[in-house]
């Protein structure tokens, strides 16, 4: 009888992406600038590569080609005459394909004008188990000096 009822309830405490709507804004210090930002789905196997891309904007680059050739890339573009605040909706495509790949972490890497101090991409977990029920977006603001994600799930995931 023990051991039917935990094979019942033991799926109910597995991790599981989730996806969110991301927004992706702007800093008024880059409004006149030119910045490309990847949002990556990377799996927990990946996690480590992307935690320090090498030589990811560089043409050619092996590490943003592979997961764009993958189609594990969602592009934003900013610049004079775009949206400052653009928005990946949790029903897009590529969140299927990040389902299917089990995808756990976003990765936001942002292409910087060449004079920022650039502190690397900005990683958040997906895990359903770390966020609070009621949130359903992610905000991510591109700095000058990098990367922000400007609000956190409930606990940190490794």
């Amino acid at each position: 009888m023990i051991a039917v009822a935990v094979t019942m309830f033991g799926g109910c405490t597995k991790s599981r992406m989730r996806a969110f709507d991301v927004v992706v804004s702007l800093s008024p210090e880059l409004e006149n600038s030119t910045v490309r930002v990847d949002l990556v789905g990377v799996n927990s196997t990946e996690k480590s590569r992307w935690d320090a891309p090498k030589r990811y904007w560089e043409p050619g680059g092996r590490q943003r080609s592979s997961a764009k050739n993958l189609h594990m890339v969602h592009e934003m573009h900013f610049g004079s005459g775009l949206e400052t605040t653009q928005r990946l909706p949790r029903n897009d495509q590529v969140w299927v394909k990040w389902k299917n790949s089990d995808v756990m972490w976003l990765y936001i890497v942002a292409d910087l004008p060449a004079s920022s101090a650039d502190r690397g991409p900005g990683a958040v977990s997906l895990d359903n188990k770390i966020w609070d029920r009621e949130s359903n977006t992610i905000h991510v603001s591109i700095q000058a000096d990098g990367v922000y994600i400007m609000n956190a799930p409930l606990e940190s995931s490794q």
